[in-house]
């Protein structure tokens, strides 16, 4: 009974020592070879549990290490960004986890300018209470160079209404093609059988977000409009209402 007790005793060592070793990333063929050679290999390639990039390195080469070190080097996935974002606590009701959202670095339209794609993963339960803003994380794909963790960015998401899950579908036009004329918001349509004639057409729009301009009136899904190089038909517009003053 005692020799039972004993071998059910190291039996439990064993499988805790060898659980030990998988939780400091040993895998299984290191650990049986240790188990039956009983010799521990002078060198040992310890393999990241994930694919990434080393963001920081606190060890050097040949440098003695200890257990008391609690990490010798930071493994970031590159793949997948954090953008946090500080949104007003007047808008926090219009924002959702999941929603689209835009992340501006640079200048957008300038040669270093870029604009990437995410969306609202996490919003904080807690307002700051000196800038009445709670912290949203947006979760950006990185597919492409341009983004990297420590910049400064400009955020846009998309506002929802949780009273209308299901909003109505709008109509967007590029931001380009909006022009102010007369302190409105106006695009060019083309007149029908008239080629290469167009007149500009009022409309009531909402906030600008990645780039789209919502409409709310003015223009029906499948209308066709200037939608790029409209500042020149402005431009024109111009000279003709200054030639009819004179």
């Amino acid at each position: 009974k005692v020799s039972i007790a004993a071998l059910k005793a190291a039996e439990s060592a064993r499988t805790a020592s060898a659980n030990r070793l998988h939780l400091l990333g040993m895998d299984h063929t290191a650990i049986e070879a240790l188990a039956s050679s009983g010799e521990v290999m002078p060198r040992y390639a310890i393999r990241a549990a994930i694919d990434g990039v080393v963001v920081q390195r606190e060890v050097t080469l040949g440098e003695l290490v200890g257990p008391d070190r609690e990490y010798l080097m930071v493994l970031a996935d590159a793949t997948k960004l954090w953008v946090l974002a500080d949104v007003p606590e007047a808008k926090l009701l219009r924002v959702h986890a999941g929603a689209k959202a835009w992340v501006s670095v640079g200048l957008v339209g300038d040669a270093g300018g870029k604009r990437f794609e995410g969306s609202v993963a996490f919003i904080s339960p807690f307002v700051d209470p000196t800038t009445r803003t709670a912290q949203v994380r947006i979760e950006v794909p990185v597919t492409e160079s341009g983004l990297r963790p420590g910049m400064f960015a400009q955020a846009e998401i998309v506002e929802t209404n949780p009273d209308e899950p299901n909003p109505a579908a709008l109509v967007a036009v590029p931001e380009d093609a909006i022009q102010s004329i007369e302190g409105k918001p106006a695009v060019f349509v083309p007149v029908e059988g008239e080629p290469d004639t167009f007149r500009k057409r009022a409309l009531t729009i909402g906030r600008a977000v990645g780039g789209l301009v919502p409409v709310y009136s003015g223009l029906v899904e499948g209308e066709r409009f200037v939608s790029a190089g409209s500042f020149i038909l402005k431009a024109d517009l111009g000279k003709g209402a200054a030639a009819h003053e004179h």
